[in-house]
C-alpha cells in the first residue's frame, strides 16, 4: 500500500482563494491523502467556504478534517496540524496557493526512494489574484508578456537571489541556509524528521525559515527542476512587509544560534554541513573574543599609562601645593612685619605730630621770655626749658623708631 501524505492547510482569510486550494489536493494523482484544515480565526467567510466543501472531501480523502479556532498565530496552527495528521508524509500549503496535480506523487516517489533525504520540492509558477499564469520584472512586478519577463518562475529568483545551484548538492544544506531562506513553496516532507528538530515555536517568528533550519541539520533536501505548485501573488503576501519580514527574520536567526549551541558536534544524526557550520562558528567566535581581548589589553595598557601620567600630575600638584604653602606662610610672615611696621610708624607720625606741637610752644615761651622781663620773663624762661626738655625726649623717641 502507498504511504499516507498528510497534507496541512492553515487557513486565514483566504475565502477567495481557500476552496481552488482544496481543489488542487482534491485533483492530485496521488491516491493516499488525508487533508486537514485549520481555520486560524479568520475574519471573513473563509471557514463557511470549507464547509461547503466537506462532502466532496470526505468522498476523495481518506480522512478529512477541518476545524476553526480563536486566532492563535501560524506556529500554533502549525503545530497543530502536524499533531493531527497521521501521514508518513507531510505536503504543507497556504490557503491562497495551488499544488499542480502530479505534485505530491512526484514528490512522495523521491523521498520513497531516497531515506536520507527528508524534504523535496519543486519550482513555482506564479499566478495572480484571478488565477492567471504571470512573471516577475526585476522588481517583482507581475507581467504577463514572456518577453517583457525577468523570471518566469520562482527558481531562477530565489537562484540568484541566494547564489545557490538548486541542482547541486549544496541545494537546502545547512550552512547555505543561515544567510537566507530560499526553499519553495509546495514541499512535501518526511514526518519523522520532527522527531529530531521538534516542532514551530513562537521565539522563531519566520516559521518556514526555521523548520528548513532545522530539517538542514538532520536530512538532505533535493529540488526537482519542474513546476509542481503555483505561487499566488497579490496584495496581501506578507512577504511584501518588508520590515516585519527583516525582524521576523533576524530574531528567528538569532533563535537558531542558540538551537545550535545545545547540538553535540559528535551526535551521529547531525549532518556534517550543520556540524561544520558550528565548528567555524566556533572558531569565529573565538577569534572575535581574542580581538575583543586584544582590545581590551590595549585600552588596560592606556589606562596604565593614564593613570601614571595622573599619578605624576599628582605629585608635581601636591609639590606645587607645598610650595605655594611656604610662600603663603612667607607671605603672612612678611605682612605680619609690615603689620608691625604700619603700627610704628603710626606711633612715629602721633610722636612727630606731638613734637611739632610741643616744638612750637618751646618756641612761643622762649621768644616770650626774651620780650617780657621780670616775673614773666622767668616764668616763660621756665616755660620753654620744660618744653625744651620735651622735645630732646621726642627726637629720642623718634630716633629709636627710625632704627627698627
Amino acid at each position: 500500500m502507498q504511504p499516507l501524505v498528510s497534507v496541512l492547510i492553515p487557513s486565514y482569510n483566504h475565502e477567495k482563494y481557500v476552496q481552488e486550494t482544496i481543489r488542487s489536493v482534491i485533483n492530485q494523482t496521488y491516491p493516499n491523502i488525508e487533508l486537514i484544515v485549520i481555520d486560524d480565526g479568520s475574519t471573513d467567510s473563509t471557514y463557511s467556504k470549507i464547509q461547503e466543501m466537506e462532502a466532496e472531501c470526505k468522498q476523495r480523502f481518506v480522512n478529512f478534517h477541518y476545524e476553526t479556532k480563536q486566532n492563535e498565530g501560524t506556529c500554533v496552527t502549525f503545530n497543530k496540524l502536524i499533531m493531527q495528521s497521521r501521514g508518513e508524509y507531510i505536503y504543507i500549503i497556504a490557503s491562497d496557493d495551488t499544488a499542480k496535480p502530479m505534485a505530491i506523487e512526484k514528490e512522495v516517489d523521491f523521498l520513497s526512494s531516497n531515506p536520507d533525504y527528508a524534504l523535496v520540492v519543486g519550482d513555482n509558477e506564479f499566478i495572480d489574484s484571478e488565477s492567471r499564469k504571470c512573471y516577475w520584472d526585476t522588481d517583482r512586478n507581475l507581467v504577463y508578456n514572456h518577453e517583457e519577463a525577468v523570471y518566469l518562475s520562482f527558481k531562477p529568483f530565489l537562484e540568484k537571489r541566494s547564489n545557490i545551484d538548486f541542482c547541486s548538492e549544496n541545494f537546502g544544506s545547512y550552512e547555505t541556509l543561515r544567510y537566507r531562506n530560499y526553499i519553495p513553496n509546495g514541499y512535501l516532507i518526511r514526518k519523522s524528521i520532527f522527531d529530531k528538530t521538534g516542532l514551530y515555536t513562537k521565539e522563531a517568528p519566520l516559521e518556514d525559515y526555521y523548520i528548513m533550519l532545522q530539517i538542514s541539520k538532520y536530512a538532505k533536501m533535493k529540488f526537482l527542476n519542474e513546476i509542481l505548485f503555483s505561487y499566488r501573488w497579490h496584495e496581501n503576501n506578507s512577504i511584501k512587509n518588508r520590515d516585519k519580514m527583516i525582524a521576523d527574520f533576524m530574531q528567528t536567526k538569532e533563535f537558531d544560534k542558540e538551537v545550535l549551541a545545545g547540538i553535540s558536534i559528535v551526535d551521529a544524526s547531525v549532518l556534517d554541513s550543520a556540524k561544520i557550520y558550528k565548528y567555524n562558528l566556533a572558531e569565529r567566535q573565538i577569534a572575535s573574543l581574542n580581538t575583543r581581548l586584544d582590545k581590551t589589553k590595549a585600552r588596560l595598557e592606556n589606562t596604565k599609562e593614564r593613570l601614571e601620567s595622573l599619578k605624576q600630575h599628582h605629585q608635581f600638584q601636591k609639590e606645587r601645593s607645598e610650595r605655594l604653602k611656604i610662600k603663603l606662610e612667607d607671605a603672612r610672615a612678611e605682612n605680619k612685619t609690615l603689620s608691625s611696621q604700619n603700627q610704628s610708624m603710626k606711633k612715629q607720625l602721633s610722636y612727630m605730630v606731638s613734637k611739632s606741637k610741643i616744638f612750637r610752644k618751646y618756641l612761643k615761651y622762649k621768644i616770650f621770655s626774651k620780650i617780657f622781663f621780670g616775673s614773666k620773663k622767668e616764668y616763660y624762661i621756665e616755660k620753654a626749658q620744660k618744653y625744651h626738655e620735651m622735645v630732646r625726649e621726642i627726637r629720642k623717641v623718634t630716633e629709636e623708631y627710625k632704627s627698627l
